[in-house]
């Protein structure tokens, strides 16, 4: 079993650094650049242990349930959207730490 940190985020920036972070906000997890949530197992696990941050997060940004969103995606099995949901919140951390590492225009 992986060992998480509290905070999803805090567990992110541990397990990718700012190039892989441009790597997966430039083409997905789906591409293989969440290098360690690639298989099922990897992404089934980090949604059972995030669900409720996951999901909080999703309906903050899009008002509507994260799992009737994968759904309408096409996951029709528990892990598959447990697998699809995982993927945004990764790919959701990665774009916002490139923004934030991004030099701001004065």
């Amino acid at each position: 079993m992986t060992l998480f940190n509290h905070d999803p985020h805090d567990y992110l920036c541990d397990t990718y650094d700012i190039e892989q972070c441009k790597d997966i906000a430039n083409y997905g997890c789906i591409s293989g650049a969440a290098t360690c949530h690639i298989t099922y197992k990897d992404t089934v696990e980090f949604f059972d242990q995030y669900e409720e941050r996951i999901s909080d997060d999703y309906e903050l940004i899009f008002d509507e349930p994260i799992v009737k969103a994968a759904v309408n995606a096409g996951m029709t099995d528990i892990m598959s959207i447990k697998n699809w949901c995982t993927w945004w919140f990764i790919e959701e951390y990665a774009q916002m730490a490139v923004l934030a590492d991004e030099p701001v225009a004065v």
